[in-house]
């Protein structure tokens, strides 16, 4: 259940996507709201006017990068063209 009051509260802020040393594969994903972009990040406007921000080096792993959030699905999924590996959960990849 959608808690509305929480939801609210990061009501214009930005979904920013990045890219974190990590996983079984070297890279993984991250996501998290932030207040405001930073100068330098790249930002566009997704679909239900959801805007994403993405640091500069992210955005060189990214390029292409289609992210979907399957309905009634918990997880995000990721097909990104500039990957070379992923990990059967989809989480962490290589370039």
């Amino acid at each position: 259940m959608l808690d509305r009051q929480r939801e609210s509260d990061v009501g214009g802020w930005l979904l920013r996507v990045a890219v974190v040393g990590g996983g079984c594969n070297g890279l993984s994903y991250d996501l998290y709201f932030v207040e405001e972009a930073s100068p330098t990040d790249a930002v566009c406007e997704a679909p239900l006017g959801v805007r994403v921000a993405v640091d500069e080096a992210s955005a060189r792993l990214l390029d292409g990068t289609t992210i979907d959030l399957p309905a009634g699905g918990a997880d995000f999924r990721f097909d990104n063209p500039r990957a070379k590996k992923v990990c059967s959960c989809g989480a962490s990849f290589e370039v």
